[in-house]
């Protein structure tokens, strides 16, 4: 894994510009396939770990791109083209009951007020599911 000390921002930010059409074209190249239902899956697999790499939900045309920096949003229908990494957070919901909550800050609050969220209902090597929502994202690498 490469690190660095420090970087420039800016050139970060136009790095990310450049490989947008990248992201997109990835999406238009892509046939979009129905949902399949699928139920609960193991909650302690949902990990903020099992999402690193790159996921793509072909119903939806998202990309989600998870690494150490954060999450990059591919989403053109909400014009996000992967420019910035936003902090992401596994939300544990089991002492309610509930599954997993994928919480993305998009709006960089720091306290992840009113986060991109995904209702995770399980996750393997080959994808993840939320059965509250009807998605799926398949693991492209």
């Amino acid at each position: 894994v490469l690190r660095r000390d420090a970087y420039d921002t800016e050139l970060v930010t136009q790095a990310a510009l450049s490989l947008s059409p990248l992201f997109t074209q990835l999406l238009d190249r892509t046939e979009p396939a129905p949902y399949q239902e699928e139920g609960p899956g193991d909650y302690s697999k949902v990990t903020e770990a099992a999402f690193d790499g790159v996921w793509i939900n072909y119903g939806a045309n998202t990309l989600l791109l998870f690494s150490e920096a954060g999450c990059r949003v591919v989403d053109p229908a909400l014009d996000w083209y992967g420019e910035a990494a936003y902090a992401f957070r596994v939300r544990d919901r089991g002492s309610i009951g509930y599954c997993p909550a994928l919480e993305i800050d998009f709006r960089e609050s720091g306290n992840f007020d009113a986060p991109l969220t995904y209702y995770v209902s399980g996750i393997d090597s080959t994808h993840f599911w939320c059965s509250t929502g009807a998605e799926s994202f398949q693991k492209l690498a």
